[in-house]
C-alpha cells in the first residue's frame, strides 16, 4: 500500500552525551522523510469520494486546499510562492496530493551540524526555520 522510510545522520551521539543530556554535544548533520504511495492515498481518495458523492477531483483539491493553507506564507492563507520558508514542502505535498506523483521526501540538511539544543529551539518563522534547517522536499 505504501512505504515509509526514514534515515538520520547524528554526531556525537553517544551514551554519555545521552545520560548527560548534552544537548550541545548530540547534533543533527541531516534528516530525511520519505513515502511512497503504492495505492494507499488512492484508495483513501477513492472512498472519500464514494462516502460524499464527489468527484475524486474534488477530493484532491479539498485535500490540497486544507494543506495549502496549513503551510501557506503567514498572512496569505493558500497562497502560492511569497518567500515562505515551507514553500518547497508546500509544493511537494500539493503535487503529490494532486496525483503528479507517487513519492514524496521531506530533508533537512543544515549548513553546519545542528545541535539538539538549536533544534529544539527553532525558530517559529518557517523562512527561517527552512533556513536553519535546510529544508527542501522533492515530488517524484
Amino acid at each position: 500500500m505504501g512505504a515509509i522510510g526514514l534515515s538520520m545522520v547524528l554526531d556525537g551521539v553517544s551514551a554519555e552525551a545521552a545520560e548527560a543530556q548534552d544537548l550541545q554535544r548530540m547534533r543533527l548533520v541531516s534528516f530525511a522523510l520519505r513515502y511512497v504511495d503504492q495505492s494507499l492515498y488512492g484508495r483513501f481518495v477513492r472512498q472519500q469520494a464514494r462516502e460524499s458523492g464527489m468527484q475524486e477531483r474534488q477530493v484532491r483539491e479539498q485535500h490540497a486546499a486544507l494543506v495549502g493553507a496549513a503551510l501557506a506564507p503567514r498572512g496569505a492563507p493558500g497562497a502560492k510562492g511569497g518567500g515562505g520558508g515551507l514553500d518547497p514542502v508546500r509544493e511537494a505535498l500539493l503535487r503529490f496530493i494532486r496525483g503528479q506523483a507517487r513519492e514524496v521526501e521531506i530533508t533537512a540538511r543544515p549548513p553546519q551540524p545542528l545541535p539538539f539544543a538549536e533544534l529544539a529551539a527553532t525558530p517559529p518563522d518557517p523562512a527561517a526555520a527552512q533556513r536553519m534547517l535546510g529544508l527542501s522536499a522533492t515530488a517524484r
